[in-house]
């Protein structure tokens, strides 16, 4: 646990199964990038080694999904039409789904007015973070 915070977690987050497939379920939820996929596909691709994390959603070919067992061309189609549709939510629910700390859907929504793509959220300084209504140290640190 931080000193200022309440919260405790596991700070392996990099290599914990149970976090990894966590990230990844709130990336596809239908406020981020709404992906139909549930936490018992997402188990299956991870213990698969099919996905170790969000990215890997976006290389799943249909061939790795009809070799599933009880996955049939109908949900393998279905669930690549899903991640298809999901290339096209808007900046906001990216930014939201990334799971970055500290960033809900208002956030979010903030940091897409203040910073139009990715290539200008990932450049900003701590100091022009900060100058975002609402954006205070410790979202501005969690976002760098």
């Amino acid at each position: 646990r931080n000193e200022d915070e309440a919260v405790h977690y596991c700070p392996n987050s990099e290599n914990c199964p149970p976090q990894i497939k966590g990230r990844i379920e709130h990336f596809v939820t239908r406020r981020a990038m709404n992906i139909t996929m549930g936490p018992e596909t997402i188990g299956l691709l991870y213990d698969k080694g099919l996905i170790r994390d969000a990215a890997d959603l976006y290389a799943l070919q249909f061939e790795d999904l009809v070799s599933l067992e009880r996955w049939g061309e109908t949900s393998a189609n279905n669930l690549l039409a899903s991640i298809e549709k999901s290339k096209t939510v808007p900046y906001e629910r990216v930014l939201f789904a990334l799971g970055i700390r500290f960033v809900g859907e208002t956030v979010a929504q903030k940091l897409a007015l203040a910073f139009h793509d990715i290539d200008l959220l990932a450049a900003a300084t701590v100091e022009k973070l900060t100058s975002v209504e609402e954006i205070g140290d410790r979202i501005a640190r969690s976002v760098k």
